[in-house]
């Protein structure tokens, strides 16, 4: 029993102990496939964690839509993940409409995409969405500009 957990312990502690700069290019605003917001991924204790900093304001009143639990959308955190070799991250998804929570792979596919790959068990099992590097304005109530 000892060994067989020394072992997972040591298979599992060179995807854990990937520096963060290796994760580089997934760092930054990025906006979603369906141009509907936009995530900042940022570094935080956890490896990589992003949140809603933009929504598009198209189909909705004076404020964003609340999220699943009625808290704003607005600065909600969905996304978190650790890097497992340079330009790939692997981690958890929240889907802010239902709560679903998916397993999670990120891939820096160039300076200005990112290929995010949700899934269930295995990311043969899964979806890829493209999201592209967001370079314009953001309002302070999260409405892209």
């Amino acid at each position: 029993m000892r060994l067989r957990l020394i072992l997972l312990l040591l298979v599992s502690l060179p995807a854990a102990a990937q520096p963060l700069g290796d994760a580089a290019g997934l760092v930054g605003d990025w906006l979603t496939e369906d141009g509907g917001g936009v995530i900042a991924i940022t570094p935080c204790d956890r490896g990589l964690c992003g949140r809603i900093v933009g929504i598009s304001a198209v189909g909705r009143g004076p404020a964003p839509p609340p999220d699943y639990a009625g808290r704003p959308r607005c600065g909600g955190w969905l996304l978190n993940a650790a890097p497992i070799e340079p330009g790939v991250a692997d981690g958890e998804i929240t889907n802010p409409d239902n709560g679903t929570v998916w397993r999670v792979r990120l891939r820096a596919a160039g300076p200005d995409r990112l290929d995010l790959r949700g899934y269930v068990l295995l990311p043969a099992l899964g979806q890829t969405q493209h999201w592209t590097r967001y370079r314009g304005a953001l309002g302070t109530d999260c409405r892209m500009e």
